[in-house]
């Protein structure tokens, strides 16, 4: 499977991705994971095709910005109110939105994770998938 589209976009947002951990501020935001529905069906095939890719073009994608090879069955939507509330801090402390509510599509990607914002920027037509480590440092986000 191809994404020559997130192969292009890793340049323009390669500003994103950082090496110190994302500050995990004790707030009172509003995190809502969202329950599996179509579209969570369809980005976690995307996550998938991602950490399973055989193909050049996606072993590169996961070599050059550090995300783990995996397989199918540890791509693993998420839930719980502590993942939900992690995956809300380290993304508003990435986009600079303190304190933001979000209503989020979280996966557990083996050890890591993959965020996606279900609220999609008006006029947007692509929406990034965050990936992070297991402590929350920013990996990369492609565009979904």
């Amino acid at each position: 499977m191809k994404y020559p589209l997130t192969i292009c976009c890793i340049a323009v947002l390669g500003a994103c991705t950082s090496a110190a951990p994302v500050p995990q501020p004790a707030s009172t935001q509003v995190a809502t994971c969202l329950q599996p529905d179509a579209e969570s069906k369809a980005l976690r095939t995307f996550i998938v095709g991602i950490v399973t890719g055989v193909t050049a073009d996606t072993r590169l994608l996961r070599e050059s910005n550090g995300i783990p090879n995996s397989t199918a069955d540890r791509v693993v939507q998420v839930t719980d109110a502590r993942t939900c509330r992690q995956a809300l801090d380290a993304m508003n402390a990435v986009l600079e939105t303190p304190a933001r509510p979000r209503e989020l599509y979280v996966y557990e990607v083996g050890d890591e994770y993959a965020v996606q914002n279900a609220v999609a920027t008006p006029g947007a037509h692509y929406h990034p998938v965050l990936f992070f480590t297991k402590d929350w440092v920013l990996r990369v986000a492609l565009l979904y």
